[in-house]
């Protein structure tokens, strides 16, 4: 095969690995929990 048609191979399969392979899920998230830096509360003005 010559370089071009190896070239126009490789970007179709980049850009097919890059289509969704389906419908998300919204009730199976990948991230399920999400946790913050620092779970302390914060206080503004005297208040928690």
């Amino acid at each position: 095969m010559s370089r071009r048609t190896v070239a126009w191979i490789v970007g179709l399969l980049c850009v097919l690995a890059l289509l969704p392979a389906g419908v998300a899920r919204a009730d199976n998230p990948i991230v399920q929990t999400i946790y913050t830096a620092d779970p302390a509360p914060l206080v503004y003005n005297g208040r928690v």
